[in-house]
């Protein structure tokens, strides 16, 4: 399914949502504005200029979409070119900042800062999932958010997870976000579930749904992006969701018991990122597998 279709047929609108006004201003003779879909080609160049890219980021065309109806998309401009952009999404009370990407050439002009105020401002609360960039550190620290807790890319084999009690299905999309506690999910679970080889899974045992779990599938690899449990089935949950599939990838808290049970299960860590945030409990307890754009 095409999001950037869905949308359209949906009456969305591919510009920024009305309840903030598109304001600008100028940093070093750029402009700082909301985003557009005549930006998403630059947003793409200016995300590739910084390396490889996840499917989930301002390569993605429906991605940015998504930002752009949902959530908050900024770009510096300079002239026609994009040198930069910044998204968030809401979370509950909080906002994510999920992207913040300045064109090489023009690092150490402000750029970045200015789109971090735009992305954040209006905020009650913030969180993002930095790299281990010393300057992205000190940007973030510099906004008012403290490091945490560490997030890991996790790769072991689906056999040695431990749990088979419960089942899998693809689940109603209502319901899901009614099991996370938000209507404001369903929005996003909708965009996973519109992604090629991404399910959004119920785990059921028997007529019970006991967790949710979004799911890529490519290959032999299943990577788990978001999991929503108790933290005593959270493992059960993912080895239901995964049971087709040999290889699992997931982000998990370094904090989160399902941390050190998948460490035991002989999986390794492939790549950390620093979770840093302005208030304590922005994610909750159940969130035991998080996606570092969409939590």
């Amino acid at each position: 399914m095409n999001y950037t279709r869905m949308n359209r047929e949906r009456g969305y609108q591919r510009v920024a949502p009305s309840r903030q006004p598109v304001r600008s201003h100028t940093v070093s003779a750029m402009d700082i504005r909301r985003a557009t879909e005549h930006d998403l080609a630059g947003i793409a160049a200016a995300r590739r200029s910084n390396g490889q890219a996840h499917h989930d980021s301002g390569v993605n065309p429906d991605y940015c979409t998504f930002l752009m109806v949902h959530g908050h998309l900024w770009v510096a401009t300079e002239g026609d070119d994009v040198v930069g952009f910044g998204g968030a999404i809401d979370v509950g009370d909080a906002r994510l900042l999920s992207d913040l990407y300045v064109q090489r050439a023009a690092h150490g002009r402000g750029v970045g800062r200015a789109l971090l105020e735009a992305a954040l401002r209006g905020a009650r609360s913030t969180f993002t999932f930095a790299s281990d960039d010393p300057a992205a550190h000190a940007l973030y620290s510099g906004a008012g958010m403290a490091p945490t807790w560490v997030l890991s890319t996790m790769r072991g084999a689906s056999a040695d997870l431990d749990g088979t009690d419960l089942v899998a299905s693809d689940v109603d999309l209502a319901a899901a976000a009614t099991f996370e506690g938000g209507r404001e999910r369903h929005e996003v679970l909708r965009y996973w579930a519109s992604r090629p080889g991404t399910r959004v899974l119920g785990a059921f045992d028997g007529a019970t749904m006991v967790g949710v779990a979004v799911v890529h599938f490519e290959d032999d690899t299943a990577r788990v992006e978001h999991l929503v449990a108790d933290q005593a089935r959270a493992e059960a949950v993912m080895a239901a969701a995964v049971a087709s599939t040999p290889m699992v990838e997931a982000y998990v808290p370094e904090v989160r018991p399902l941390h050190g049970h998948l460490l035991a299960a002989g999986f390794a860590v492939h790549d950390r990122s620093m979770f840093m945030t302005s208030s304590a409990g922005v994610v909750g307890d159940r969130l035991q597998v998080v996606h570092p754009g969409l939590a």
